[in-house]
């Protein structure tokens, strides 16, 4: 799903695969144009406010020049990407003196920092809940990656736990409701977007009638990702339901520069038992597009499904303020087999690590045969192209799948330029023929990650995200079969020329990349 207000879905006429623009409508619409002039106007207030102060008072001036001079001192030497540096530092230098302004507004520990404050007092409180990071259970193929995580965040390796590869939407939703038949005491449901349609209609019934059981039914999502597409009248229809409904991070907000940290988190918890993540939302055309939407996710029963029942009721009890008794939700998972090592996990400005980073760079720096990615957008960062880079170098079979289809383009251009640049260095780059590729999938010699996270710097760095690692051998077949089926349908890309014009552009656009 695109990264904005609205998105771009595909559809198939002719022979020809278009990109068509879904606009807000009705009351949605009326809350984008007023959410968009709310922000434009924020910036518009702070740079009148500026002008004027510098006008009025030189001394102010030649300060800000001063401060923003010492700004690019702090971002220079700091540890950010190189790109991010990069980025920051042409906005100094462009923004006439009142750089510094803007990159403390959009620092984290400002525009963010009351928030870590109350996560960092609901984690103490519930920490009791957190099981024990054990790393006995861990085969030598993870045991850095579980390192990495208990080291970094607390989170701990799980066995008797069942996975299951979702390798479409379809298959997806369908295991889903499946599942949600049989649904007992709760089902906790977490998506960054949630829009009116055929699937909101069938979620609606199977979640209505599950509620007249007495189940405890929760939806929490995201109140960007879902601006325009979820109508008022739909929300009220959940919640005449008796749905408990609750938005994350509201949009409608005066100068919140915290706007931009999204819960991108794709999260299903039903009953303790049975747990779902990976990169689906609620929205019609990642079903009804078909071949044309590439999307992938996971099923989890038994042991693991605790981790995720612990990040969900995290999420809501913090944007809701009430007290959970989380202990009535955890335990209840039913004993299996499996001896293989699943371990979810979940990061974003709660936690003191950049762990979705962290994650995929490990995952890349272990690989000894193959390193596989499947992704939306590529643009991760200097760290990890050159991980990349020294994969292949040194002799791993490196492929890279896109789409070929585009949401957004801008941020298109940029991933297929950083793609393309990998090329030379041996990376096989595949563009899935007539599709949106969704999927977020890593998959290296003896693991595999699925889940929310795309290759970029704002899953790694600004957004709440999740996914599930895991050595499973059928897991590892069936995400190998998911690739496998697009090396058979396309060709590696060669490495298109640009003229000096599109040169220019793409490079403007990969400077700014990391504050996209």
């Amino acid at each position: 799903m695109s990264r904005g207000l609205g998105y771009v879905y595909k559809t198939q006429k002719d022979n020809r695969v278009k990109s068509v623009r879904v606009k807000p409508q009705g009351l949605g619409a009326v809350v984008w144009f007023l959410t968009s002039f709310a922000l434009a106007f924020q910036a518009a207030v702070l740079v009148f406010l500026y002008a004027f102060l510098a006008w009025i008072f030189p001394a102010f001036f030649y300060a800000s020049l001063i401060l923003t001079f010492i700004t690019c001192i702090f971002v220079f030497s700091s540890d950010r990407d190189a790109q991010s540096k990069a980025g920051w530092l042409i906005l100094m230098i462009a923004s006439c003196g009142c750089g510094y302004i803007i990159f403390i507004l959009a620092n984290k520990k400002v525009c963010y920092g009351a928030y870590k404050r109350t996560f960092d007092r609901l984690y103490s409180r519930t920490a009791k809940f957190s099981p024990a990071a054990s790393l006995e259970s861990c085969s030598e193929k993870t045991r850095g990656l579980c390192t990495y995580l208990k080291n970094a965040a607390g989170f701990a390796p799980y066995t008797d736990t069942d996975i299951k590869y979702l390798n479409s939407p379809i298959a997806f939703f369908e295991d889903f409701f499946k599942r949600v038949e049989s649904a007992e005491k709760f089902i906790f449901i977490e998506f960054f977007i949630v829009a009116d349609g055929a699937l909101f209609e069938r979620l609606l019934s199977a979640l209505s009638k599950k509620v007249n059981e007495g189940v405890d039914v929760r939806l929490l999502y995201d109140d960007a990702g879902s601006l325009g597409l979820f109508s008022r009248s739909a929300k009220k229809r959940v919640q005449k339901a008796g749905i408990l409904l609750q938005p994350f991070s509201k949009m409608l907000a005066l100068f919140s520069f915290g706007l931009n940290l999204r819960d991108h988190r794709k999260i299903i918890v039903i009953d303790g038992k049975t747990a779902y993540a990976g990169g689906c939302n609620v929205v019609d055309e990642c079903i009804e597009s078909r071949a044309l939407w590439k999307d992938a996710g996971v099923r989890l029963d038994g042991a693991g499904v605790e981790a995720m029942t612990l990040a969900f009721l995290r999420q809501w009890q913090f944007e809701s303020g009430k007290y959970e008794d989380f202990e009535k939700f955890l335990n209840l998972h039913e004993k299996t087999e499996n001896d293989s090592t699943v371990m979810p996990y979940a990061g974003g400005p709660d936690l003191k690590e950049d762990v979705c980073h962290g994650v995929y760079l490990n995952m890349i720096n272990s690989a000894k045969n193959r390193l596989y990615i499947m992704t939306p957008y590529f643009a991760p960062g200097s760290a990890v192209l050159s991980a990349i880079k020294a994969k292949a170098l040194s002799g791993v079979d490196v492929r890279l799948v896109l789409p070929e289809v585009p949401d957004w383009l801008f941020l298109y251009r940029v991933t297929v330029s950083y793609a393309e640049s990998l090329i030379p260095y041996g990376v096989k780059v595949y563009f899935a023929k007539n599709t949106f590729v969704h999927s977020k999938v890593v998959l290296i010699d003896g693991c595999a990650s699925v889940g929310s996270v795309n290759m970029d710097m704002r899953s790694f760095y600004l957004e709440f995200d999740n996914g599930v690692i895991s050595d499973d051998k059928k897991f590892l077949l069936d995400a190998e079969k998911d690739f496998e089926a697009v090396f058979a349908e396309n060709k590696p890309a060669q490495k298109r020329k640009e003229n000096i014009f599109g040169r220019a552009v793409t490079g403007f656009l990969k400077i700014f990349s990391p504050l996209m």
